[in-house]
């Protein structure tokens, strides 16, 4: 679910210096008084402090232009807005108001920037750093419709950040243009989370991590057919195979303790008509044919679930180590070896989503803590955050944003 920006920024022109300037009274000189300005058969009213007859100090500034009415309050240098200051422009329909810093009469530095739309009721509301009247780099933004805490480029959502929508629904992770992208986690009011990559701006397909609300657990690759590993919660049988909206269909292996099932679950299968059964302590070929298609081989208390050519693991596999570690991947069939691709990697505590290149993790990616559910989205390298990252918690709230060090948050 998407929204647009439904607003722009306003850009105001304060009048030149040497528009005709009347004083109506005080000391419109070097001291406080109250000037009419015309400019372009525009008046403008001024109340404030003067130097060198230039407006100097703090001024309130006020001026009717068509169907808008102008106000400003705050400081001013050398008749320009400068320093702290709220500035605000409103209609019978719109209403536009900013607060914060000021320079050389643009937003410029911490401010608040609001749009209102009052028949409509749309609203819009920044909060960040400006520069020359835009808002760039991290803000805050909330609508009617959704709370945005990240990065910015140019008004749009680009980058790392946290958007929470107004039906529950909640996406952390990578932006661009306003879409997401990359890698992301999504949940909707705690009832399920997924963790994964982005196709297309659409979360999360391809290899991806995700709970639903009985606690159960998938990783794997989810495209047209999903295949992966289901871990059941408070059980300690899991399932590793081909799967529909959660369920077993396909072939896949059932554990159970120490003994496992082969089968062609809910479908009938001339290969496997029969469940094949065996024991963590068989080896080799459990099924009886991995030349081709889905099967179970075990050597060296390795366990490899996948596609498999000529008896050598071909294409997308779940692989078990004997240390309890597992990779999701897809596997080269002349060396057995994980593409450089995309991967899920498994231990006790901690799922890892990202790119695999090299024989390790590196770039961006997902570290999903298992106890906590907390979710790091961002730059990996040594299966740690390091660069650019955003930490969220299982509750939707932004732990950090900004820059990692070796796992460590070290600045925004």
């Amino acid at each position: 679910m998407q929204y647009p920006l439904i607003f722009i920024f306003c850009i105001f022109i304060i009048p030149s210096v040497n528009a005709q300037v009347k004083c109506l009274s005080g000391d419109c000189e070097n001291g406080r008084g109250t000037a009419q300005i015309k400019e372009d058969k525009k008046k403008i009213y001024y109340f404030g402090s003067f130097t060198d007859g230039k407006f100097d100090g703090y001024g309130e500034w006020e001026t009717n232009e068509k169907s808008f009415k102008i106000k400003y309050k705050g400081r001013f240098k050398h008749g320009k807005f400068e320093g702290q200051g709220e500035y605000t422009k409103e209609s019978n329909d719109y209403l536009y108001r900013y607060a914060g810093n000021f320079k050389d009469s643009k937003y410029h530095g911490k401010g608040i920037y609001e749009t209102r739309n009052k028949k409509s009721k749309q609203f819009e509301i920044k909060e960040g750093i400006f520069s020359n009247d835009s808002l760039n780099g991290l803000a805050k933004v909330i609508t009617q419709d959704f709370t945005y805490i990240g990065n910015l480029n140019n008004g749009a959502r680009h980058g790392l950040g946290l958007i929470v929508f107004k039906d529950g629904e909640s996406y952390s992770g990578f932006f661009n243009k306003n879409r997401f992208a990359d890698f992301g986690y999504t949940s909707y009011k705690n009832r399920f989370g997924v963790a994964g990559q982005i196709i297309d701006g659409m979360c999360c397909s391809g290899f991806i991590v995700s709970y639903n609300s009985k606690g159960d657990c998938f990783a794997g690759l989810s495209t047209d057919t999903n295949f992966g590993k289901q871990i059941y919660a408070n059980s300690n049988d899991y399932y590793v195979g081909l799967l529909e909206k959660g369920e077993k269909k396909g072939l896949g292996v059932l554990w159970t303790g120490a003994s496992g099932q082969f089968k062609s679950w809910e479908v009938e299968d001339s290969i496997y008509p029969k469940p094949f059964f065996f024991s963590k302590k068989d080896t080799a070929c459990l099924t009886g044919n991995c030349n081709n298609g889905i099967n179970l081989m075990i050597n060296n208390n390795i366990k490899h679930t996948g596609y498999f050519t000529n008896s050598i693991a071909d294409g997308f596999g779940v692989r078990e180590l004997p240390d309890s570690t597992t990779y999701y991947a897809y596997f080269d069939n002349k060396t057995g070896n994980i593409q450089d691709s995309i991967c899920i990697i498994e231990n006790p505590d901690k799922f890892f989503i990202g790119e695999w290149k090299d024989s390790s993790l590196s770039g961006k990616g997902i570290i999903i803590e298992k106890s906590d559910k907390r979710v790091y989205i961002g730059e990996i390298s040594n299966n740690r955050p390091n660069g650019e990252g955003i930490l969220v918690s299982e509750k939707n709230q932004v732990l950090h944003i900004g820059e990692f060090e070796n796992g460590v948050f070290v600045r925004k």
